[in-house]
């Protein structure tokens, strides 16, 4: 009876986690039908042109600089290193490596269907100082960055308290500023891609979790089973 009771306690927080991870889940997709069902309609979203406007207000050469920078770093020059260098690390726990192959695998394919799906323009209210030639929704920076994010603290260890999230959001959130200082983007883009991550990032790994998660006995390692 006690070792019964002590295996359901070991197995509350696991079933909390995926709940949690459901949730946000299913708040990501309703949000993402509602920016997408607006572009479909080909109607602006109230927000875009005003938050682009605003921001494009405290350009400057240093920050063209630093907004380029931090643009490159959720390039595929750098998220292919990236996931490749994620996947060496996990190399011991097959099943670990090959979520994050799919994660950020399956989120580059997608953002290259839902582009040509939506074929929406990019945005336009002032010469840029990069220049884009696919389409801009959803966008492909915030969709990678987001899913490298996301795919990372599904296989990482429990360890390190909130700074491994704090440092993820941070990413991720700074690329997508990057995106819509350099003109490249509207707001709206940005968060469809942040939504489609998440969705996928999360369904993917609440199918993978049983055999992601880390055994009691292990030291906080992912083992493969």
């Amino acid at each position: 009876m006690i070792e019964w009771i002590n295996m359901r306690s070991r197995e509350l927080p696991r079933r909390a986690d995926g709940l949690g991870v459901f949730t946000v889940a299913l708040v990501a997709l309703t949000l993402f039908g509602l920016l997408a069902s607006e572009v479909m309609e080909g109607e602006a979203l109230f927000f875009d042109r005003p938050v682009l406007l605003w921001i494009h207000g405290y350009a400057n050469a240093p920050l063209d600089t630093a907004m380029r920078l931090i643009a490159w770093t959720g390039s595929v020059w750098m998220m292919v290193p990236l996931v490749a260098l994620a996947m060496w690390l996990c190399r011991r726990q097959a099943r670990a490596a090959l979520y994050l192959l799919c994660a950020n695998g399956g989120a580059a394919l997608l953002n290259v269907a839902a582009k040509h799906g939506f074929e929406r323009l990019r945005p336009a209210y002032w010469p840029t100082i990069v220049h884009e030639s696919s389409y801009s929704f959803p966008s492909g920076h915030a969709m990678q960055t987001m899913a490298f994010a996301c795919s990372l603290l599904f296989v990482l260890p429990r360890q390190g308290g909130g700074m491994p999230l704090a440092a993820g959001a941070l990413y991720v959130v700074a690329v997508g500023a990057s995106r819509l200082y350099l003109g490249v983007h509207f707001p709206s883009d940005v968060l469809a891609g942040w939504c489609v991550s998440l969705c996928w990032c999360a369904g993917l790994g609440m199918w993978m979790m049983p055999r992601l998660a880390p055994r009691p006995d292990a030291g906080g390692d992912i083992q493969v089973r």
